[in-house]
Protein backbone atom coordinates (compact mmCIF):
# COMPACT_ATOMS: atom_id res chain seq x y z
CA UNK A 1 0.00 0.00 0.00
CA UNK A 2 2.83 2.38 0.89
CA UNK A 3 4.50 1.63 -2.42
CA UNK A 4 1.24 2.34 -4.23
CA UNK A 5 0.88 5.80 -2.66
CA UNK A 6 4.54 6.46 -3.27
CA UNK A 7 4.09 5.69 -6.96
CA UNK A 8 1.06 7.99 -7.11
CA UNK A 9 3.06 10.82 -5.51
CA UNK A 10 5.94 10.27 -7.92
CA UNK A 11 3.52 10.28 -10.84
CA UNK A 12 1.96 13.52 -9.58
CA UNK A 13 5.39 15.13 -9.20
CA UNK A 14 6.44 13.98 -12.66
CA UNK A 15 3.16 15.29 -14.07
CA UNK A 16 3.76 18.65 -12.42
CA UNK A 17 7.32 18.78 -13.78
CA UNK A 18 6.09 17.89 -17.26
CA UNK A 19 3.42 20.57 -17.01
CA UNK A 20 6.03 23.17 -16.09
CA UNK A 21 8.26 22.07 -18.94
CA UNK A 22 5.37 22.20 -21.43
CA UNK A 23 4.44 25.61 -20.06
CA UNK A 24 7.96 26.89 -20.64
CA UNK A 25 8.22 25.30 -24.07
CA UNK A 26 4.75 26.08 -25.42
CA UNK A 27 2.56 28.33 -23.30
CA UNK A 28 5.14 31.04 -22.65
CA UNK A 29 6.14 31.40 -26.36
CA UNK A 30 2.46 31.47 -27.36
CA UNK A 31 1.83 34.28 -24.86
CA UNK A 32 4.84 36.16 -26.26
CA UNK A 33 3.49 35.76 -29.78
CA UNK A 34 0.06 36.91 -28.64
CA UNK A 35 1.55 39.99 -26.96
CA UNK A 36 3.53 40.99 -30.04
CA UNK A 37 0.60 40.44 -32.42
CA UNK A 38 -1.59 42.64 -30.21
CA UNK A 39 1.02 45.39 -30.43
CA UNK A 40 1.18 45.01 -34.21
CA UNK A 41 -2.59 45.45 -34.49
CA UNK A 42 -2.24 48.63 -32.40
CA UNK A 43 0.42 50.03 -34.74
CA UNK A 44 3.48 49.25 -32.60
CA UNK A 45 6.06 47.49 -34.79
CA UNK A 46 9.12 47.95 -32.57
CA UNK A 47 8.73 44.82 -30.44
CA UNK A 48 10.37 41.61 -31.67
CA UNK A 49 10.02 37.98 -30.61
CA UNK A 50 13.29 36.67 -29.10
CA UNK A 51 12.52 33.04 -29.93
CA UNK A 52 15.47 31.02 -31.23
CA UNK A 53 13.82 27.71 -32.01
CA UNK A 54 13.80 25.41 -34.98
CA UNK A 55 10.23 24.17 -34.57
CA UNK A 56 6.91 25.58 -35.82
CA UNK A 57 6.78 28.22 -33.09
CA UNK A 58 10.26 29.40 -34.07
CA UNK A 59 9.20 29.69 -37.71
CA UNK A 60 6.06 31.56 -36.69
CA UNK A 61 8.11 33.97 -34.56
CA UNK A 62 10.54 34.63 -37.43
CA UNK A 63 7.66 35.24 -39.83
CA UNK A 64 6.02 37.66 -37.39
CA UNK A 65 9.29 39.54 -36.91
CA UNK A 66 9.76 39.80 -40.66
CA UNK A 67 6.14 40.88 -41.17
CA UNK A 68 6.48 43.54 -38.47
CA UNK A 69 9.64 44.94 -40.09
CA UNK A 70 8.04 45.02 -43.54
CA UNK A 71 4.90 46.72 -42.23
CA UNK A 72 6.98 49.31 -40.41
CA UNK A 73 8.97 50.04 -43.58
CA UNK A 74 5.80 50.28 -45.69
CA UNK A 75 4.08 52.62 -43.23
CA UNK A 76 7.20 54.81 -43.06
CA UNK A 77 7.32 54.93 -46.86
CA UNK A 78 3.59 55.72 -47.17
CA UNK A 79 3.84 58.44 -44.51
CA UNK A 80 6.83 60.01 -46.28
CA UNK A 81 5.05 59.94 -49.66
CA UNK A 82 1.89 61.38 -48.09
CA UNK A 83 3.83 64.25 -46.50
CA UNK A 84 5.62 64.97 -49.77
CA UNK A 85 2.32 64.97 -51.66
CA UNK A 86 0.76 67.28 -49.05
CA UNK A 87 3.70 69.67 -49.38
CA UNK A 88 3.43 69.69 -53.18
CA UNK A 89 -0.32 70.27 -53.13
CA UNK A 90 0.00 73.03 -50.55
CA UNK A 91 2.52 74.86 -52.74
CA UNK A 92 0.34 74.61 -55.85
CA UNK A 93 -1.80 77.55 -56.93
CA UNK A 94 -4.43 75.15 -58.23
CA UNK A 95 -6.82 73.44 -55.85
CA UNK A 96 -7.09 69.65 -55.99
CA UNK A 97 -9.80 67.29 -54.76
CA UNK A 98 -9.50 63.49 -55.01
CA UNK A 99 -12.70 61.48 -54.62
CA UNK A 100 -13.04 57.69 -54.59
CA UNK A 101 -15.69 55.62 -56.35
CA UNK A 102 -17.83 55.66 -53.19
CA UNK A 103 -18.12 59.46 -53.48
CA UNK A 104 -15.89 60.10 -50.46
CA UNK A 105 -13.09 62.66 -50.31
CA UNK A 106 -9.67 61.10 -49.80
CA UNK A 107 -7.64 64.26 -50.44
CA UNK A 108 -8.42 67.96 -50.49
CA UNK A 109 -5.65 70.55 -50.84
CA UNK A 110 -5.60 73.80 -48.81
CA UNK A 111 -5.91 76.07 -51.89
CA UNK A 112 -9.25 74.56 -52.91
CA UNK A 113 -10.48 74.86 -49.32
CA UNK A 114 -9.74 78.58 -49.54
CA UNK A 115 -11.27 78.89 -53.02
CA UNK A 116 -14.53 77.26 -51.96
CA UNK A 117 -14.37 78.82 -48.45
CA UNK A 118 -14.88 75.50 -46.68
CA UNK A 119 -15.69 75.91 -43.01
CA UNK A 120 -13.92 72.75 -41.86
CA UNK A 121 -10.58 71.22 -42.83
CA UNK A 122 -11.74 67.78 -41.61
CA UNK A 123 -12.85 66.43 -44.98
CA UNK A 124 -11.20 62.99 -45.24
CA UNK A 125 -13.74 60.18 -45.65
CA UNK A 126 -16.72 62.51 -45.94
CA UNK A 127 -19.07 62.46 -48.97
CA UNK A 128 -18.10 65.26 -51.31
CA UNK A 129 -21.65 66.67 -51.37
CA UNK A 130 -21.50 67.17 -47.59
CA UNK A 131 -18.31 69.23 -47.89
CA UNK A 132 -18.86 71.16 -51.13
CA UNK A 133 -21.89 73.43 -50.88
CA UNK A 134 -22.12 74.31 -54.55
CA UNK A 135 -24.75 72.64 -56.68
CA UNK A 136 -23.05 73.12 -60.05
CA UNK A 137 -19.76 71.63 -58.82
CA UNK A 138 -21.53 68.67 -57.22
CA UNK A 139 -23.59 68.03 -60.34
CA UNK A 140 -20.42 68.08 -62.45
CA UNK A 141 -18.71 65.57 -60.16
CA UNK A 142 -21.77 63.35 -60.19
CA UNK A 143 -21.86 63.49 -63.99
CA UNK A 144 -18.25 62.31 -64.23
CA UNK A 145 -18.89 59.47 -61.77
CA UNK A 146 -21.92 58.31 -63.75
CA UNK A 147 -20.68 58.78 -67.31
CA UNK A 148 -17.01 57.94 -66.51
CA UNK A 149 -15.92 60.73 -68.81
CA UNK A 150 -13.68 63.71 -68.03
CA UNK A 151 -15.21 67.18 -67.94
CA UNK A 152 -14.07 70.80 -68.21
CA UNK A 153 -16.16 73.84 -67.38
CA UNK A 154 -16.12 77.31 -65.89
CA UNK A 155 -17.64 77.84 -62.45
CA UNK A 156 -18.81 81.16 -61.03
CA UNK A 157 -19.33 81.78 -57.33
CA UNK A 158 -21.28 84.83 -56.21
CA UNK A 159 -20.82 84.68 -52.43
CA UNK A 160 -19.25 86.38 -50.53
CA UNK A 161 -17.93 88.04 -53.71
CA UNK A 162 -17.95 87.09 -57.36
CA UNK A 163 -15.16 84.70 -58.32
CA UNK A 164 -14.49 82.51 -61.33
CA UNK A 165 -12.82 79.10 -61.57
CA UNK A 166 -11.85 76.76 -64.36
CA UNK A 167 -12.68 73.24 -63.21
CA UNK A 168 -11.33 70.05 -64.78
CA UNK A 169 -12.58 66.71 -63.51
CA UNK A 170 -10.66 63.63 -64.70
CA UNK A 171 -11.45 59.94 -64.18
CA UNK A 172 -8.99 57.57 -62.53
CA UNK A 173 -9.15 53.97 -63.81
CA UNK A 174 -7.58 50.76 -62.57
CA UNK A 175 -5.56 48.46 -64.82
CA UNK A 176 -8.82 46.61 -65.49
CA UNK A 177 -10.36 49.91 -66.70
CA UNK A 178 -12.66 50.12 -63.71
CA UNK A 179 -13.38 53.55 -62.27
CA UNK A 180 -11.64 53.89 -58.90
CA UNK A 181 -12.20 57.61 -58.42
CA UNK A 182 -11.68 61.04 -59.90
CA UNK A 183 -9.46 64.09 -59.57
CA UNK A 184 -10.93 67.60 -59.71
CA UNK A 185 -8.55 70.52 -60.34
CA UNK A 186 -9.66 74.12 -59.78
CA UNK A 187 -7.81 77.11 -61.24
CA UNK A 188 -8.78 80.58 -60.08
CA UNK A 189 -9.35 82.77 -63.16
CA UNK A 190 -11.01 85.67 -61.34
CA UNK A 191 -8.16 88.09 -62.08
CA UNK A 192 -8.07 87.04 -65.73
CA UNK A 193 -11.79 87.72 -65.94
CA UNK A 194 -11.31 91.14 -64.37
CA UNK A 195 -8.51 91.97 -66.81
CA UNK A 196 -10.63 90.83 -69.76
CA UNK A 197 -13.51 92.99 -68.52
CA UNK A 198 -11.24 96.00 -68.08
CA UNK A 199 -9.85 95.55 -71.57
CA UNK A 200 -13.33 95.27 -73.02
CA UNK A 201 -14.46 98.40 -71.17
CA UNK A 202 -11.31 100.25 -72.27
CA UNK A 203 -11.91 99.36 -75.92
CA UNK A 204 -15.56 100.40 -75.62
CA UNK A 205 -14.62 103.74 -74.04
CA UNK A 206 -11.95 104.46 -76.63
CA UNK A 207 -14.36 103.60 -79.43
CA UNK A 208 -16.96 105.93 -77.93
CA UNK A 209 -14.46 108.77 -77.47
CA UNK A 210 -13.22 108.43 -81.05
CA UNK A 211 -16.67 108.02 -82.56
CA UNK A 212 -17.68 111.72 -82.34
CA UNK A 213 -14.51 113.30 -83.79
CA UNK A 214 -14.36 110.67 -86.51
CA UNK A 215 -18.01 111.33 -87.39
CA UNK A 216 -17.33 115.08 -87.45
Amino acid sequence: TLSFWFLIMMAAILSLILTLIVSQLLVKPVKQIQRVTEKITQGDFNDRLPLRRRDELGNLANNLNQLSSELQNKITEITRDKNELKTILSSMIEGVIVIDKDERIILLSPPVAAMLELRSQETFGKPYWEVIRHEEINLSIQEVLEKKESLKKEITLYSPEESHFHMQVSCVFSDARELVGLVAVFHDITELKKLAKMRSEFVANVSHELKTPLTT
